[in-house]
């Protein structure tokens, strides 16, 4: 079972680069949203009463319950509102949604992130720290040579953005932050120039966001031993070093005010305030479902590029992030968000242990749903991700419990 869960964790991570090159079934993009309803099935297998209650008490339960209760006023929004395009834009919205919580605290139920754990820690490293020296080098290679493996079509700063055998930079820079990160959580002095080369590969996508979090991990690790004296003011540093970094893109856009980005920022605020205080329910606004079920809202609220010529939702429905949130959620869902992030931040953070591998990890996403809908898309690679790298935290507490005992 160890073995099975490790080698498809790692099929999880790499699956953008499976679906890019191998010709798949249409249905089979679909595993994630598999996944989800699988997990949530064998916890009601399980059943609670297995753990004796104590799952209704932990930080677990108090992580969940506010997407739960968003679920429930999502619903209604959209009984009030009705602007989705169809109820299976609905249903499809909320497995989306959900799956990034469900699928971490499922994983963490059912004991699935120690076991993938365990398989990293024997056999599983091994393969990542190849995977990413091969990423790395054709990576270099590419620089000085056009193999195929970056986008042709755009240069930045007189490079080409590197891809691999993704179907885009930032689905490489995704997976490179998941690789760098439990890379980072195996504690391991030798571990510096596989993590040198993720930081090098990221680099040479030349995606702001990317950029952006290559600077906070460096920063990060560099000023790691004084953030405890100086909290406020390492928090401040790391706020403006990704402000500072990204300011070029940012200035573009901001200035460019009809982008769709900028409009999906603009739209969710209005909505939200329109449909205040539970927003505009699932399925409604700034997600490709929303798109490709065409909600009402686009019909009196014009936001551009989000459509092509044949009526066909862009890349653009996908390219948003907070708004998603802000508009479909409104106040009450922000509050019930930042709940839950408290508590996950408990779980981070235990016996005020830092794990900073975790810490990264969430930072990216702060920095990626500036942007990207993050959770929508990689929602259960995300998840095991972070369940796994907590693990190993969870380890080394056991461990010093039994040492103390």
């Amino acid at each position: 079972m160890t073995i099975f869960l490790g080698w498809l964790f790692l099929l999880f991570v790499f699956n953008g680069a499976i679906f890019n090159i191998v010709p798949l079934p249409s249905f089979c993009g679909l595993w994630d949203e598999g996944a989800t309803i699988l997990l949530a099935l064998m916890c009601v297998f399980k059943g609670v009463k297995k753990n004796r209650g104590r799952f209704f008490i932990n930080c677990d339960f108090r992580f969940i319950v506010p997407w739960f209760i968003i679920v429930i006023t999502g619903l209604i929004a959209n009984l009030i509102w009705n602007y989705a395009g169809a109820w299976q834009a609905i249903i499809r919205d909320i497995i989306g949604f959900i799956k990034f919580p469900l699928c971490f605290t499922a994983i963490r139920f059912l004991g699935f992130d120690k076991k993938i754990r365990r398989f990293l820690d024997r056999y599983g490293f091994k393969v990542l720290k190849a995977a990413i020296t091969v990423i790395f080098v054709l990576g270099v290679v590419s620089v000085f040579k056009d193999i195929g493996l970056s986008q042709s079509d755009e240069v930045r700063h007189g490079i080409y953005s590197y891809q691999f055998l993704f179907n885009h930079p930032n689905s490489l820079g995704l997976v490179e932050v998941l690789l760098l990160c439990l890379i980072d959580s195996e504690d391991n002095q030798r571990n510096s120039i596989y993590v040198i080369m993720c930081l090098g590969t990221l680099i040479l996508t030349m995606r702001t966001k990317i950029l952006a979090f290559v600077a906070i991990f460096i920063y990060a690790k560099c000023g790691a031993r004084w953030s405890k004296k100086h909290n406020a003011l390492f928090w401040i540093t790391a706020i403006s070093l990704v402000m500072g970094v990204s300011y070029g893109k940012l200035s573009v856009v901001t200035k460019w005010t009809e982008s769709g980005r900028m409009s999906f920022w603009a739209g969710s605020v209005k909505l939200a305030a329109k449909c205040f205080p539970i927003g505009s329910g699932f399925g409604t606004f700034a997600s490709h479902i929303s798109g490709k079920y065409v909600s009402k809202i686009y019909s009196f609220m014009h936001i551009k590029e989000i459509f092509d010529a044949q009526g066909n939702p862009t890349a653009v429905l996908g390219d948003t992030g907070y708004p998603y949130y802000i508009a479909q959620f409104g106040v009450v869902g922000i509050i019930l968000l930042t709940i839950s992030i408290k508590n996950l931040l408990k779980m981070v953070r235990p016996q005020k242990q830092i794990n900073w591998s975790a810490i990264l990890l969430l930072i990216y996403l702060c920095i990626a749903l500036t942007g990207e809908s993050t959770l929508l898309n990689a929602g259960v690679e995300f998840a095991v991700t972070l369940a796994v790298i907590l693990a190993k935290n969870e380890k080394r507490i056991l461990g010093e419990r039994i040492n103390k005992i």
